[in-house]
């Protein structure tokens, strides 16, 4: 819980692009977070930090503390329920 909202989350397996099997990318496993279980898209940037699309324009060390941030941006707003997919 942070602010009263419920933050869950976590490591998701490498999805593989084909049946062929591509290569996992070099960040390893990807994070699904949600906020008041609504999806938070989150991405690991080349540097080994977190953003997530509320804050595409910083950095953050942990998909927690990015977690935390979109809740401060977004204030008394919901996360749209449309989930996002990074292809």
């Amino acid at each position: 819980m942070y602010r009263g909202r419920r933050i869950q989350g976590g490591p998701v397996p490498v999805r593989y692009a084909s049946a062929r099997g591509a290569a996992a990318p070099a960040s390893g496993p990807g994070v699904e977070i949600s906020i008041d279980g609504r999806p938070l898209h989150v991405m690991r940037r080349a540097d080994g930090s977190y953003l997530s699309l509320v804050n595409h324009y910083r950095s953050f060390p942990t998909p927690l503390e990015a977690a935390r941030a979109a809740v401060d941006e977004i204030g008394t707003a919901q996360l749209s329920t449309a989930s996002f997919h990074h292809h």
